[in-house]
C-alpha cells in the first residue's frame, strides 16, 4: 500500500520482462565486468536452460490516490432536533455568538453560516439555536472512521472531514467510481451528508471537497491540478490570514500560488505556506493515522420521552445496525452488550440509569439475533421514568468463529440456529433455566454427569472427553436415590422375583471424597419383561434398584 509522504521504492515486477539466468564471461582483475543487457535471454544453444516467459506488464501508478468526506452539515447532524421549526447551530465567544451551521429552513429564510446569531433571529424569529457540541462531533467522525477502516488503513480524521488513501484499494472495490459509491452509501447509512472528493495529494482533496468541487486526478496532470480556482475559503486558514491576503486582491489559490513565496514565508508563516506545498504535492504530508477503537460505543436520543418496550426496541435498531457494521469491518463478535438507558428529569431528581446487560454464551456476529434478545430483555424489563436516550456498548471480540455462506441452496447453519434458539430461551425464561447434560470423569453413576450452563460455541463439549466410558450397558433414566429390594430366597425381588442377566460390573469409587462405594451392578428382567439395572451392596449385601431401562 502506498505511504502518503513516503518515497516509492522501485517496482519490481514492472514493464521489463524478467531476465533469465545467466553466467557471464568472466573478467580479469582489472577490468570490470561488463554491464548485462537487458533482457537477457539464454541462448538456444544450451538446452538445459530453456527460456520462460516474461512477466506480464502491469500498470505502476506513481502517486497515491485520496478520498475526501467532507461532513459540513455534521453540527446539526450530531444534536437532536424539532420537527417543523428552522435550526441552527451557534458558537458563543464573550459577548458575541455567530452562526456555523443551518438547516435547509434555515437557509432558505436567508440565514447563512458566519452571520452573527442576533441577525438571524432578527432575520428568522422561529429560528431553533442550539449550541455546538465539539465532542459529539468528534465521537461521531471517529464512529464513521471505523466504519470506513473497512476500505483502507490509511485513515486519518481531520477537523469536520476524513481522509483515505485508497491507491491499494481500488482493485478490489472495483475501480474509483464504485468505490466512490460504496463510501457515499456508507455515509449516509450513518445518518451523515457530505461532499466526497478526489486528488493526489490528501490536502488537495480536502480543500476540493471543502469547496464543492470534483476533480479526476487519474484524468492527467500533475498534483495540485484543479486547486487554482479554489477560493481561499477552503483552507481552512485563520481570518486574519485570509484579510491580509484579500488585500492583496487575491481571491483564489492559483492567484496565491503567483506571489513571491519570500514575501508569503513573512506575512503568513512558514505553517501556511507548507501546506500549500503540500497540497500541489511539492512537500511530503504527514497525518496521524486513524486507530479503530477495540469497543463499540454508541449513543442516540430520542426526539421525546419513551416508556414503552416498542418504541425503545426500534431506537436500540439504530444502535444495533451500527454495531452490525462496526463488527462486519472488523470481521469480529460480541460476547456481552451493556445497553444504558438514561432516565428524564431534573439532574437532582431524576432516577439512577437503568442499566440492562446481554451476556452470550458464545460470541456472535449476527445483529438480528442481538436486536432479538435486546427486545425480549426490554420486554420484561420495569422502567422507573421514562427514557430520553440510549448507549449501547461491547467489547469486540476478535477471535470470533464467521459462518460462511455455502453455494448449496439447500445448506442450513444448523449451529448458529441452535446459538439463536439458545440465546432466545435464555433471554425469556432466564439463565438458570435453560441447562444441559454434561459428562464428568467418574465412574460412580450418580456423579458421571452434571448439569451445565448451554454453550454452542466451537468445541463446548471438551469437557466431556474425559468423561470415564462405561464397561457394561447404562440406562438412561437413574432413580435419584437408589431403592432397597426386598429379597425372595436370597434373589431380589422387584414386582417379583429378578433374573440377573450376563456378568456383573463391580465399581468401588470415592474413597477420596468420603463416598466411597463398592457395588456389583446387574441387568435384571422381571416376570413382567421390566428391565432394571439393580447393584448388590458388597459392605452389606443388600440390594438396590438404581435405573430403569426403557
Amino acid at each position: 500500500m502506498t505511504t502518503p509522504g513516503a518515497f516509492q521504492t522501485p517496482d519490481l515486477f514492472g514493464d521489463a520482462p524478467l531476465p533469465s539466468p545467466a553466467v557471464p564471461a568472466p573478467a580479469t582483475p582489472l577490468q570490470a565486468p561488463a554491464p548485462l543487457p537487458v533482457p537477457l535471454r539464454v541462448s538456444p544453444a544450451s538446452p538445459s536452460s530453456p527460456e520462460r516467459p516474461p512477466f506480464p506488464a502491469r500498470t505502476v501508478h506513481a502517486s497515491p490516490l485520496w478520498f475526501c468526506l467532507h461532513l459540513p452539515a455534521l453540527p446539526l447532524e450530531v444534536l437532536p432536533s424539532a420537527e417543523g421549526s428552522p435550526r441552527a447551530i451557534e458558537v458563543e465567544q464573550g459577548p458575541r455568538a455567530w452562526i456555523v451551521a443551518a438547516d435547509d429552513q434555515a437557509l432558505a429564510g436567508g440565514v447563512r453560516p458566519g452571520m452573527a446569531s442576533a441577525a438571524a433571529l432578527a432575520l428568522l424569529p422561529a429560528l431553533q439555536l442550539q449550541s455546538r457540541a465539539p465532542g459529539r462531533e468528534a465521537a461521531a467522525l471517529r464512529r464513521l472512521a471505523d466504519v470506513l477502516s473497512a476500505f483502507t488503513p490509511a485513515v486519518a480524521v481531520v477537523d469536520d472531514a476524513i481522509l483515505l488513501e485508497v491507491r491499494a484499494s481500488l482493485r478490489l472495490f472495483g475501480g474509483a467510481a464504485v468505490l466512490r459509491r460504496r463510501l457515499a452509501a456508507v455515509m449516509q447509512r450513518c445518518g451523515h451528508r457530505g461532499f466526497i472528493a478526489a486528488a493526489s495529494t490528501a490536502r488537495g482533496a480536502l480543500w476540493l471537497a471543502r469547496a464543492g468541487r470534483g476533480h479526476d486526478p487519474d484524468a492527467g496532470g500533475a498534483p495540485g491540478a484543479g486547486l487554482g480556482g479554489l477560493p481561499l475559503a477552503c483552507t481552512g486558514w485563520p481570518a486574519g490570514a485570509l484579510q491580509l491576503i484579500g488585500r492583496f486582491g487575491i481571491d483564489t489559490l492559483g492567484g496565491l500560488q503567483r506571489l513571491p513565496r519570500d514575501g508569503l514565508a513573512r506575512r503568513l508563516g512558514t505553517r501556511l505556506l507548507r501546506e500549500l506545498d503540500e497540497a500541489w504535492g511539492r512537500a511530503p504530508e504527514a497525518w496521524r493515522w486513524h486507530v479503530p477503537a477495540t469497543g463499540f460505543t454508541a449513543s442516540l436520543e430520542l426526539p421525546a420521552e419513551a416508556d414503552d418496550a416498542a418504541l425503545l426496541a426500534e431506537a436500540c435498531r439504530v444502535l444495533v445496525a451500527r454495531l452490525g457494521a462496526r463488527l462486519q469491518q472488523a470481521q469480529a463478535g460480541v460476547r456481552q452488550l451493556w445497553l444504558t438507558l438514561v432516565h428524564a428529569g431534573p439532574a437532582e431528581q431524576r432516577p439512577a440509569d437503568t442499566r440492562l446487560r446481554l451476556g452470550l454464551r458464545a460470541a456472535t456476529g449476527d445483529p438480528a439475533l442481538l436486536q432479538r434478545l435486546l427486545e425480549l430483555r426490554l420486554a420484561a424489563l420495569p422502567l422507573a421514568a421514562p427514557v430520553v436516550s440510549l448507549t449501547l456498548q461491547a467489547p469486540l471480540l476478535a477471535d470470533c468463529p464467521s459462518a460462511t455462506r455455502s453455494w448449496l441452496p439447500e445448506a442450513v447453519d444448523a449451529t448458529g440456529r441452535l446459538a439463536g434458539l439458545v440465546e432466545r430461551l435464555r433471554a425469556r425464561l432466564g439463565d438458570a433455566a435453560v441447562r444441559r447434560l454434561a459428562l464428568a470423569p467418574d465412574h460412580r453413576p450418580e456423579r458421571a454427569w452434571r448439569w451445565v450452563a448451554p454453550s454452542t460455541a466451537p468445541g463446548a463439549l471438551a469437557d466431556d472427553a474425559g468423561a470415564v466410558p462405561a464397561a457394561a450397558p447404562r440406562p438412561c433414566w437413574l432413580l435419584a436415590t437408589p431403592r432397597r429390594l426386598r429379597e425372595v430366597d436370597g434373589v431380589p425381588a422387584w414386582q417379583g422375583a429378578l433374573m440377573l442377566d450376563g456378568t456383573p460390573e463391580r465399581i468401588e469409587s470415592g474413597w477420596w471424597d468420603g463416598a466411597d462405594v463398592r457395588r456389583e451392578y446387574h441387568v435384571a428382567r422381571n416376570a413382567r419383561g421390566r428391565c432394571g439395572w439393580v447393584f448388590r451392596d458388597l459392605r452389606t449385601g443388600d440390594w438396590y434398584l438404581h435405573g430403569v431401562f426403557q
